[in-house]
């Protein structure tokens, strides 16, 4: 059930891929929130947790990662 899995955050939305093929996408209008810390970007909407991103899985391109999660987030609020 659990596995390593892929992180995918591109100008349509994000994206979770397990290595045994479970595949989760959500477009950007389905988010109106974010909150990050140090490991986890948290994705919402209306308060609720709808996805969330760990940010080591992006090692040195974490802070492009927030920055690129929070101008989507915006941009579709």
């Amino acid at each position: 059930m659990l596995g390593p899995t892929t992180y995918t955050i591109d100008n349509e939305g994000v994206r979770s891929t397990k290595a045994r093929g479970s595949d989760v996408f959500l477009p950007w209008a389905t988010f109106d929130g974010l909150r990050t810390d140090a490991d986890l970007a948290v994705l919402t909407r209306k308060g609720q947790l709808r996805f969330f991103v760990p940010l080591q899985a992006f090692a040195r391109d974490r802070d492009d990662v927030v920055t690129h999660l929070t101008s989507r987030v915006r941009s579709a609020a």
